[in-house]
């Protein structure tokens, strides 16, 4: 990776590199000889600052750091200016630095949502690589959630939030707190909408709260409430964030559902501009029209309200006017077809199973 990333910010020191046993055409693996001189921490050290001296950007983008060993190559999308900012931050902020960087990562990768919904193998494969199965990583993401899940309880709830009728907690149940459900399933985060504010959805208020720069308490008070109402959902990449009218643009299915929709109303515009004139000419929509709504009043059958000469009519307009009926049925079912190609083609873009 050193040797990589001097070809891209400083090819004229590549030969220099060599020569100090600093870079190597391709990578040995976990336990191959490339890493003799790298046993202990102080022998990593010391490795990495010998390469810092040569070019300190590329070194640090060359390895991983801090508690969720983050490439240094991805300080962009960690928030910082440069691989040498993102190092300098992990070794001053402490654990807090830390869990920012490692989450900042994972909304880049698009991994919050499946950690969210306890998807342990497709995380594992996104943090991890393809080779996430030789290392289990997914079964040890499992068994730590499940011992954590049941070491760690609900923070007790404060007097000032028990007492507060606004405030949803552990243990409520009913309406509001279903919406909330709904709400954080629509902001990302799957979640059951059963109405109890039972353990997942304390978990899921407090993923919430995290993910909108609040604490995570896992109490819903009206600030979070307020806040997650107006938040996109979470971001996946443009998935997450984009509008319906970008993954139009981005999507083919949604562009030609949104093209069968629009047919399908132009064509119903058609249809409605000859009815009107048919109206006009002959007035027999509006008998028809008037005949029904005065069955429907008196509450009585057609035939005694408005007796044979109703059904002839009707039947002679539907004759005569059977294209356009047709017609009508047909822009009708355009229009839905194409709205559920837009519905399916935003929802799986948003879920990631299309570009």
């Amino acid at each position: 990776m050193f040797l990589k990333r001097l070809k891209a910010l400083a090819p004229g020191l590549v030969d220099e590199a060599k020569r100090q046993g600093l870079t190597v055409s391709k990578w040995g693996g976990p336990g191959s000889a490339q890493y003799a001189d790298q046993k202990t921490s102080a022998g990593r050290l010391a490795l990495m600052a010998k390469a810092a001296a040569l070019h300190a950007e590329a070194a640090y983008q060359s390895a991983s750091f801090g508690l969720f060993q983050v490439m240094g190559f991805n300080y962009t999308a960690c928030g910082f200016p440069s691989a040498v900012a993102m190092h300098a931050a992990l070794t001053r902020g402490g654990v807090a630095t830390h869990l920012a960087v490692g989450i900042a990562f994972m909304r880049s990768k698009g991994l919050l949502r499946k950690l969210g919904a306890h998807d342990w193998k497709a995380f594992a494969s996104g943090y991890n690589g393809t080779a996430y199965k030789k290392n289990a990583y997914d079964a040890k993401l499992a068994d730590a959630f499940a011992r954590w899940t049941t070491v760690l309880r609900a923070a007790p709830v404060s007097p000032a939030a028990a007492a507060d009728p606004t405030v949803l907690k552990l243990g409520d149940r009913g309406p509001r707190v279903r919406a909330l459900q709904e709400t954080i399933n629509a902001f990302g985060i799957p979640l059951k909408a059963d109405a109890a504010f039972g353990p997942a959805t304390r978990r899921a208020v407090a993923a919430a709260q995290v993910e909108l720069g609040q604490t995570g308490t896992g109490i819903a008070d009206m600030t979070f409430v307020t806040a997650i109402e107006a938040a996109p959902a979470i971001s996946r990449g443009a998935c997450e964030v984009a509008s319906k009218k970008e993954i139009k643009e981005a999507s083919q299915p949604a562009r030609i559902g949104d093209n069968i929709k629009v047919a399908g109303q132009v064509g119903l515009g058609t249809v409605a501009t000859y009815q009107a004139y048919a109206s006009t000419v002959t007035d027999t929509a509006s008998q028809v029209q008037s005949s029904v709504d005065q069955a429907r009043a008196a509450k009585e059958t057609v035939t005694s309200i408005v007796g044979e000469g109703f059904m002839s009519t009707a039947g002679i307009w539907v004759v005569a006017h059977w294209q356009a009926i047709a017609l009508a049925a047909a822009c009708a079912t355009a229009v839905y077809v194409g709205s559920q190609l837009v519905r399916c083609a935003v929802a799986n873009y948003r879920a990631g199973r299309a570009a």
